[in-house]
């Protein structure tokens, strides 16, 4: 198992991973920068 960089946390991949899912299957979410901006929330 290789190291992980210092700077590299799997919480934020986790994280990350989660924010995309739920705005990548309900289409959007509170916005983050993930969904495009002809995509508004709602």
């Amino acid at each position: 198992m290789m190291d992980p960089s210092p700077d590299y946390d799997v919480s934020d991949e986790i994280e990350f991973f989660f924010r995309y899912l739920t705005w990548g299957l309900r289409g959007v979410e509170t916005g983050d920068g993930y969904p495009p901006p002809a995509y508004p929330p709602v």
